[in-house]
């Protein structure tokens, strides 16, 4: 997350088991098949995971 954060839903269980799987940790990293977003506009902006 580049910008934004603050626009997403705390991660579910099943993003959080997937990160946790991958060793990934979910307060650094998110799933974007599962972001859910909080009612209102904003700018999100991400960057792609290379690793």
């Amino acid at each position: 997350m580049l910008r934004g954060a603050a626009l997403l839903l705390p991660p579910g269980d099943d993003e959080r088991s997937v990160l946790e799987e991958f060793g990934d940790d979910p307060t650094r990293r998110r799933l974007a098949c599962s972001v859910e977003t909080t009612a209102g506009e904003g700018l999100i902006e991400l960057r792609a995971c290379d690793d």
